[in-house]
């Protein structure tokens, strides 16, 4: 993705598929993690669109800390009184999920609030800084977990099963729900971070209706999403290998 601004409206470009999304709130809404008073106003605007559409919730993804750059908010941490930035920045979020939640629950106590966060525990605080721990720990951040839990099972730096069981520990004992993210992008591809199990979304079969399986033995098990539906419904590679993996998916809906 590429951004850019272009008569002061915030624009993204995806050179891939040459569409653009023009979003003129975008410059207000980034500043939303820093600004306590963005942020009431940010929940404001949740709170109009919970109440007047009729929506089971609402769900973010991963997008916090657009950088670990000291600078992109220094005068902000110098006036904060924080010692630490990364205490500092994981307040913020904090405060934006916090601010999210109560304001989807005010308009409608039925609807679900939950984050799609990074599977890897360890680079939601050290890049993205959210402090998923004590999301899925106390009340009042989501109703959900969705972790992109993107691995396969012969990961060598991460695999499906470890990570899966790390993020049912952290909800044990709550009443928040898990739905696992899962990689359906990889399917038939090299999984170049994978260690020593790169070649496995290559040569295994049946991986996202074992992860499935695997999911739904967790206490806290919701469901699970895809990413992506343009991988799922309409892939432009790997055709034969993911038509496999549907069909085998469907066998235990």
């Amino acid at each position: 993705m590429i951004y850019d601004k272009i008569e002061n409206l915030s624009v993204y470009f995806d050179e891939n598929s040459k569409f653009a999304k023009v979003e003129p709130a975008l410059k207000e809404f980034l500043k939303a993690p820093f600004d306590s008073g963005k942020i009431e106003i940010d929940g404001e605007n949740m709170w109009c669109n919970v109440a007047k559409y009729n929506v089971d919730g609402l769900h973010i993804d991963d997008y916090f800390y657009p950088t670990t750059d000291a600078s992109f908010d220094s005068d902000a941490f110098a006036a904060s009184g924080y010692s630490s930035l990364s205490a500092f920045r994981l307040s913020n979020c904090d405060r934006l999920v916090s601010s999210l939640y109560s304001a989807v629950k005010g308009a409608n106590s039925s609807a679900w609030f939950g984050v799609s966060t990074q599977g890897n525990i360890d680079n939601n605080y050290t890049y993205m800084y959210a402090d998923v721990k004590k999301w899925c720990s106390n009340s009042g951040y989501v109703d959900y977990m969705a972790p992109q839990i993107y691995y396969g099972f012969k990961n060598s730096a991460l695999s499906f099963t470890y990570n899966l069981s790390q993020w049912q520990n952290m909800v044990s004992g709550t009443s928040i729900k898990l739905i696992p993210g899962l990689a359906v992008y990889k399917v038939g591809n090299y999984d170049q971070w994978a260690g020593t199990g790169s070649g496995e979304w290559q040569t295994d079969t049946e991986i996202l209706k074992r992860q499935i399986l695997a999911a739904r033995e967790k206490a806290n098990y919701g469901g699970v999403v895809f990413y992506s539906y343009n991988y799922l419904f309409e892939p432009t590679e790997n055709q034969s290998a993911i038509a496999a993996e549907k069909s085998a998916v469907e066998e235990i809906l």
